[in-house]
């Protein structure tokens, strides 16, 4: 079975590329960015190795179910520092980024800030690009990038990553690109740039990718861990397996390669 640390090497991160460019390329001198739900450091991994020994101090905010995988591989990484975002249980929310930076990093202020393959999962977007915005310089930059916002413009076979789901267990939700960029200028940011890039993606190594998360692709079979509370069994996994190359089989009919519609946003404070 792949891990969540095991995937990162997969074509489908590909999407990663034009942001690790963009990124790199605005970096300046001493600059201080934000990968915000920065998982297991898959974008910060690539950032740093495009940078090389350019002193650009990048912090990684991670969700602490990632927290150890990433700390492992940047143990020797001086460039990197780390945030736990923590669930409030009285206020039932997430803290905003603001809450964990620390005053040093408040006061100063971030030169950029980076979101990458996440955007999507958001529970309260507006309050989460408030938070972005309080923390950005006026002179800072903000760098979205996702495969699941829906771009009517692409051809039929350019999917966003909810799409592939939904042909497996036809259930997904259409997410409509002007609802992010409307949250964005209602809290204060000027979007600078909008475009779109197909992602070629193996077969095998999506089923590798979506193998891992099983559970929130085919969880009503054999029923989700945070229903029953208890952890699928071996024969219950298997059968999910099973069943997920199955439907992809003939979802892509023999073929090598699909491709993925990959979103990626810049905006500014304005």
């Amino acid at each position: 079975m792949l891990n969540y640390d095991t995937v990162e090497n997969h074509g489908w991160y590909g999407n990663l590329d034009h942001t690790v460019e963009q990124v790199g390329e605005y970096a300046r001198r001493g600059d201080v960015l934000v990968d915000y739900s920065g998982g297991t450091g898959i974008f910060a991994k690539r950032l740093v190795d495009w940078l090389g020994q350019k002193p650009v101090g990048s912090i990684v905010d991670l969700s602490p179910k990632f927290l150890r995988l990433s700390l492992k591989k940047f143990r020797d990484e001086s460039r990197l520092a780390f945030r736990r975002i923590r669930f409030l249980k009285e206020e039932r929310r997430l803290e905003h980024v603001d809450e964990v930076l620390g005053d040093t990093f408040l006061e100063r202020g971030i030169d950029g800030l980076v979101t990458t393959n996440a955007i999507h999962l958001y529970f309260n977007r507006p309050e989460t690009v408030r938070a972005w915005r309080r923390v950005l310089r006026h002179s800072g930059r903000l760098f979205i990038q996702s495969g699941n916002i829906r771009n009517p413009e692409m051809p039929d076979e350019k999917w966003i990553i909810d799409e592939t789901v939904e042909v497996i267990h036809r259930e997904a939700i259409v997410i409509v690109k002007e609802y992010y960029l409307d949250i964005l200028r209602d809290e204060g940011f000027e979007v600078t740039s909008v475009c779109r890039r197909r992602i070629p993606t193996r077969v095998d190594e999506w089923y590798e990718f979506l193998s891992v998360y099983h559970e929130g692709v085919l969880g009503w079979v054999g029923g989700a861990e945070k229903v029953t509370g208890s952890a699928p069994s071996e024969a219950t996994v298997e059968a999910r397996l099973s069943l997920m190359a199955t439907a992809m089989e003939r979802t892509f009919q023999g073929r090598d390669e699909c491709g993925a519609s990959c979103t990626y946003v810049t905006a500014e404070p304005s």
